[in-house]
């Protein structure tokens, strides 16, 4: 009995604008070169799909048209679809209270549930929130608690962000001069919040130091003229580091280690390449055993250990760690913890040959994609 109703609710689900689902199959197929993914391929007939990040910017706008015209009855999503597309919902369902692991903010949770029962399109909605026992008290302060209050981030983690905008600001040609640039920041969040967020110096000074770091770091360059008229633009280095997305506290580091792999790059293996891309916040990260690391040091190849010369890192700088020797040259440390971070894939984890070449391809890309960025 049971099985006969179902398979009576599957045949409605099929036959549901099975016309326009047969159109979003062939749309979705064309827009990936005549490929698409298994999984929409066979939920798509039921008016079921998913939306994430993964998806290209066309596949997204197929499958939010299709939902919101019906053909789709239910998405399956990340949080990234909670904020930036209007696609009300009858029912929101939350599977979980948490944000990998940090449990949701209320604000997130309004975000979320916000699309049940959109006014002017629905009359009511539902959102239903699944949760363990132990959440239950949590739960209960999400729902009753007052939002938290929005502030300006523009500050956090020693002003990266003031300087992230400055440079893209200059560099994107939206304003020339010191003056505009405090001019464009005198209309954001932070130049209404400055007395909370930030007593001790005003907006033009802070403006006026966040442009000294960025000259001081080789990223911008100003013309000769007044301080509050002198035409600003970005170098090339500046240009390939807001382009590439590059940190800016490690960006000009990362340029001199490019540089000095350009001059002698080691293509003998893959080791160079990646322990030129691996990212410089894995330092902090990285605490080997000595004596582990260097009995795999011995295993390289005969190429490899002269690369890990080349880089500052001989054998005997290993040996002396490894004894329990003090080393006092941080320079080596840091080029050390670089290329432990890296080499880890190749000759700690030994990982099948099918992971290894796909994490070396993203790291001649990640090189080749730089470098070229700055070239232009």
């Amino acid at each position: 009995m049971t099985c006969t109703h179902c398979m009576s609710s599957f045949r409605v689900f099929l036959q549901h604008r099975e016309k326009e689902k047969v159109n979003l199959l062939n749309e979705l197929k064309s827009v990936g070169n005549g490929t698409m993914c298994p999984v929409l391929k066979r939920t798509v007939p039921y008016g079921v799909a998913y939306h994430h990040s993964g998806l290209t910017s066309d596949e997204r706008k197929l499958i939010e048209e299709a939902y919101s015209a019906g053909t789709l009855c239910l998405l399956t999503c990340t949080s990234t679809l909670a904020a930036g597309i209007n696609l009300p919902a009858r029912r929101v369902i939350l599977r979980s209270a948490y944000v990998a692991t940090d449990f949701l903010k209320r604000s997130q949770y309004k975000q979320m549930v916000g699309r049940a029962g959109r006014a002017g399109i629905d009359l009511s909605g539902e959102s239903i929130l699944i949760l363990q026992e132990r959440d239950k008290q949590l739960a209960k302060e999400l729902v009753c608690k007052p939002t938290e209050n929005c502030y300006s981030n523009l500050l956090h983690d020693n002003g990266k962000g003031m300087l992230c905008l400055m440079l893209s600001l200059i560099g994107l040609s939206i304003t020339r001069t010191l003056g505009e640039i405090r001019d464009f920041l005198s209309c954001t969040l932070f130049s209404v919040q400055e007395e909370q967020i930030c007593r001790e110096k005003c907006l033009w000074d802070i403006v006026k130091d966040s442009l000294d770091f960025l000259t001081q770091k080789g990223l911008v360059k100003t013309a000769a003229g007044k301080e509050e008229d002198a035409l600003l633009e970005v170098t090339m280095l500046g240009r390939a580091t807001f382009k590439g997305s590059i940190d800016l506290t490690n960006c000009d580091v990362l340029y001199r280690d490019l540089s000095r792999g350009l001059e002698g790059l080691m293509l003998n293996s893959f080791l160079h390449l990646i322990y030129l891309v691996t990212p410089y916040e894995m330092v902090t990260q990285c605490k080997p055993d000595w004596m582990i690391y260097f009995r795999q040091f011995t295993q390289l190849t005969a190429a490899e250990q002269k690369m890990s010369t080349a880089i500052g890192v001989p054998e005997s700088f290993i040996a002396r760690k490894a004894s329990g020797q003090s080393v006092k040259k941080q320079k080596k440390t840091r080029n050390l913890t670089v290329w432990i971070s890296s080499s880890k894939p190749l000759t700690v984890a030994r990982n099948p040959q099918g992971s290894r070449q796909c994490g070396c391809e993203q790291a001649v890309s990640g090189f080749r994609a730089l470098v070229s960025t700055e070239r232009d």
